[in-house]
């Protein structure tokens, strides 16, 4: 663990930390780590300025080489991946798979930017050359790439020779085995279909598929509108998934733990968690809640989990602080007192259905429902 709050100055060092008196890994960098950072065993990070924030996992073996290094809370980097460039940021909450790799010719404007909660998943190669920017909450499938520059043969002998810098916007899939050329931007909440070879630009909101990539759906009709209706439906039937998986499917931590877990559900779809001594109601709130009194019918509100579907007014938090915790899915945020097993299997089983909730001190940046500007299908702006 390391505790560093201010910035560390003079020249270039390593920072050698042996538990076990045994080197775990290596640190030459010149700048701060926050608090509760865990670095596996084999970790090399080497850089002229290196900012790593609070509850940061680096995993075994991983090996960070740039100018700037900037690694945000929460980020979690497993084992095996690579970053070689001059400047690396990646921001709160997001995840690198292991065996991910991150790098390419060393130019100038070699760097990749990496927006909060985008998940690059396991086996991708990111060619860092002429830049990467990623933006919030993209999804990066397994053994993806993304370039920007291609050249081999001679371009005096008239073969091509590109450098351009590759844009991915904000709520982006890319689907397993995607390949994003040089000079390529996906407009947000694009899909792009597995095994796509993107040539040229996407638009926002739309679905593309294939070698090279064409857009089958546009914004007219994709995603599909949802009405409330099915909104409750689909969230009853996510909670149904979750208590079948929490009754019956095999989880290591609570098979170690020797753990046995209980399920009831009532008319209504509410459902009730009992694991150990632990005990959870999930209630689901179809309206959304404006006044004390949709509260009112609640009973042991300490072991109750409210799942609002049309979310709630700002100004109904506090008396929510009598629950153990709530999932306000208009503005795709959660608060909890503690993150039992329970708990967090519950957030992970919504985040498997895109449902990328984020804790209610990150709700300046939560992802929401779709802007309005989206929704009506005139949205012209990419920002």
């Amino acid at each position: 663990m390391f505790s560093y709050s201010a910035l560390v100055k003079g020249t270039l060092w390593i920072l050698r930390y042996m538990p076990f008196r045994q080197l775990h890994h290596r640190i030459a960098y010149r700048g701060c780590i926050g608090r509760n950072v865990s670095i596996g065993r084999g970790a090399l990070i080497i850089g002229e300025k290196v900012r790593i924030g609070s509850n940061v996992k680096i995993g075994r073996d991983v090996v960070i080489f740039a100018k700037e290094v900037d690694i945000a809370d929460e980020v979690c980097i497993d084992a095996g991946a690579k970053v070689e460039c001059n400047r690396f940021s990646i921001d709160t909450g997001s995840w690198i798979w292991e065996r991910c790799a991150l790098q390419g010719i060393s130019f100038h404007k070699s760097s990749v930017v990496i927006g909060k909660f985008s998940w690059i998943f396991s086996d991708c190669y990111l060619d860092t050359t002429y830049g990467i920017e990623i933006g919030d909450f993209v999804c990066v499938g397994g053994r993806s790439t993304i370039w920007t520059h291609g050249s081999w043969q001679s371009i005096l002998d008239g073969f091509p020779a590109k450098f351009a810098p590759a844009v991915i916007k904000k709520n982006v899939y890319l689907g397993w085995h995607t390949v994003v050329l040089s000079g390529v931007t996906i407009g947000q909440y694009a899909t792009i279909g597995a095994g796509s070879v993107v040539t040229k630009d996407i638009p926002q909101r739309c679905l593309a598929v294939g070698g090279p990539a064409r857009i089958i759906k546009d914004s007219s009709v994709y995603p599909q509108s949802v009405s409330a209706k099915e909104k409750c439906r689909i969230v009853r039937s996510i909670l149904n998934e979750y208590a079948s998986a929490m009754r019956s499917s095999f989880n290591v931590k609570r098979f170690l733990k020797n753990k046995r877990v209980q399920t009831e559900k009532d008319h209504q779809g509410n459902i009730t968690v009992i694991s150990g001594r632990e005990k959870l109601n999930i209630h689901i709130q179809n309206d959304r809640i404006t006044a004390a009194s949709d509260l009112a019918a609640f009973g042991d509100r300490g072991k109750t989990v409210l799942i609002a579907v049309k979310g709630i007014d700002e100004q109904m938090r506090p008396a929510l602080d009598t629950f153990f915790g709530f999932v306000d899915l208009d503005c795709y945020i959660y608060s909890f007192k503690g993150v039992p097993d329970i708990v967090r299997e519950l957030i992970d089983t919504f985040w498997c259905y895109g449902i990328s909730i984020v804790h209610e001190r990150h709700k300046a940046y939560a992802r929401g429902r779709l802007p309005e500007i989206l929704e009506n299908g005139k949205g012209k702006s990419d920002a």
